[in-house]
C-alpha cells in the first residue's frame, strides 16, 4: 500500500482510495482486519473516522465485536477456534485460500 491509502486528514484524495476499494474482492476481509487491528488510513473502503463510528454503533446496539465477524473470512475461522467450535466450511475455505496465497508468495520470494 502506498500514500494513496494513507491520505492526510481531510485530504480529498481519500475519495480516490475509497473508489479503488469499491471493486476489490477482499474489501470485507480488509475492513475486518482494520477493525480488529485498529489500522490507520483507508481500509475496506472506510476511513479511520468511519470505522470508529461503526465500532461505537456496534457497541451501542449491544453487538460484541466478536459477533460482528462474518463467516467465510479468516477472522471468522479464528472466531470459531477461539470459541472452541468446529469451523464452518466457508471459514475453512477462506483460511485455506489465504494459506495457498501466502505459500505462493513465499515461493516466489
Amino acid at each position: 500500500m502506498g500514500p494513496l491509502f494513507f491520505p492526510a486528514p481531510n485530504d480529498p484524495g481519500a475519495r480516490h482510495a475509497k473508489a479503488v476499494c469499491a471493486g476489490c474482492p477482499v474489501k470485507a476481509e480488509c475492513l475486518t482486519h482494520a477493525l480488529d487491528n485498529d489500522e490507520r488510513g483507508i481500509w475496506g473502503g472506510t476511513s479511520e473516522r468511519q470505522r470508529r463510528t461503526m465500532q461505537r454503533e456496534a457497541i451501542r446496539k449491544g453487538a460484541a465485536r466478536a459477533n460482528a465477524v462474518r463467516c467465510g473470512t479468516r477472522s471468522g475461522y479464528q472466531r470459531h477456534r477461539d470459541r472452541g467450535e468446529q469451523a464452518c466450511l466457508a471459514c475453512k475455505e477462506a483460511t485455506a485460500q489465504h494459506i495457498r496465497a501466502y505459500r505462493a508468495r513465499k515461493a516466489v520470494a
